[in-house]
């Protein structure tokens, strides 16, 4: 499997201006030290490979939100993460048609 989908390589790979490092298996891997209970996290994942469009929370502050990065939020890793989920698990609406994976963000003061 690829880590980045093809379609998103020119935005998400290598790059000095959008992505100054490749993301790889052991960054990913060592990004969750603590695994606990899956039984939410396998739910989650049935979904996605029954093709139901779900909602992401993010959590967090300025990091989240973008905050020195070239494009604000449409650079942030919010914004990459709900990419690589509507290309790598594509959803359909109730009625059938495409839809996408969304992201919502906590309330800024």
């Amino acid at each position: 499997d690829e880590i980045i989908p093809k379609r998103l390589y020119p935005r998400y790979r290598y790059h000095p201006k959008t992505l100054p490092f490749n993301v790889t298996r052991s960054m990913l891997r060592q990004s969750r030290p603590v695994i606990g209970n899956v039984q939410r996290l396998q739910a989650y994942i049935e979904k996605l490979h029954s093709e139901q469009c779900t909602t992401v929370l993010f959590l967090g502050g300025s990091v989240t939100d973008g905050h020195n990065t070239w494009l604000g939020f449409d650079d942030s890793y919010a914004k990459f993460f709900i990419d690589w989920m509507n290309e790598r698990y594509p959803c359909r609406k109730e009625d059938g048609t495409t839809g996408e994976h969304v992201s919502k963000r906590t309330k800024q003061n």
